[in-house]
């Protein structure tokens, strides 16, 4: 391979890496202190194994289904959200809180929508 042609990957690739860390920090800029944790913003609904990877590439983890609970001891909701759309992973497999209630739902495929913590 040429080294000019070596050379644009090479950059290529590291422009692609810088892209990938901004967007990281910036999601991390947004995080919001509710009920003595820091959350992310909402996400588009995943399956358990997609938030799982989501909350990782942010530097994150998935809360606990007792850290979410908290959110509602403390307020009715999240910021922004309704009865209808309160559903969250949690990190415990196939459990996730809807307002306000922990549930089990062992369906793999199944959506929620995700929050994450630091």
């Amino acid at each position: 391979m040429p080294n000019h042609l070596k050379s644009t990957i090479i950059v290529s690739l590291l422009l692609l890496c810088q892209c990938a860390t901004n967007e990281t920090k910036l999601e991390k800029e947004e995080l919001t202190s509710i009920a003595g944790q820091k959350w992310s913003a909402k996400s588009p609904l995943k399956t358990h194994e997609e938030a799982i990877a989501y909350c990782a590439n942010l530097s994150l983890r998935l809360p606990t289904a007792s850290e979410l609970l908290a959110v509602y001891t403390s307020q009715k909701y999240f910021p922004g959200d309704g009865y209808e759309n309160s559903s969250y992973w949690s990190s415990e497999k196939g459990i996730f809180v809807h307002a306000g209630n922990q549930l089990a739902h062992p369906d793999p495929e199944r959506r929620a929508w995700v929050r994450c913590v630091e």
